[in-house]
């Protein structure tokens, strides 16, 4: 049977930090400052999620799991919409997409082969506001949960 890709990373990480968690019980108090303190380098979700569950014993690695299964699915799924409503909204519009066309054939010229830059990425102003039109268009999440905390008479 093949261990399931998420769980393995979970199980990696975690014999990661603990293993970082034993070193840095040896080491000296390397003198920090309030400035130190302060500028921490903020972890990453998963790191979070294992925090609670070794130092305070707070969530079980299934639980951790069923977490990044939400994020995981959350961010695929929307990326998908996102990407799917752009390419329909593209298809729509023939000048549209002659627009952008004329675009990249601008930016790359002859040389359709070569590896996209970050250069290239930030020239691509016109395709940039295609995708953020389509975005307000049809937004991934569009509902905002708000709840009122007193009435109010509209």
């Amino acid at each position: 049977m093949t261990q399931d890709p998420a769980n393995k990373v979970i199980r990696e990480r975690k014999r990661e930090l603990l293993a970082r968690g034993e070193e840095e019980k040896g080491e000296p108090d390397k003198g920090q400052t309030d400035e130190d303190v302060n500028t921490k380098k903020r972890k990453a979700f998963l790191d979070l999620l294992l925090d609670l569950h070794i130092k305070d014993n707070v969530l079980t690695e299934r639980d951790i799991r069923e977490e990044v299964d939400t994020f995981m699915f959350a961010g695929h799924d929307t990326t998908a919409m996102g990407i799917s409503w752009v390419l329909y909204n593209i298809g729509l519009r023939p000048d549209i997409q002659d627009r952008i066309h004329d675009e990249l054939d601008r930016i790359f010229q002859d040389d359709k082969e070569r590896p996209i830059t970050t250069e290239d990425v930030r020239e691509m102003k016109y395709l940039d506001c295609v995708l953020k039109e389509s975005q307000r268009l049809y937004p991934s999440l569009p509902v905002i949960g708000r709840e009122l905390e007193e009435d109010i008479i509209i």
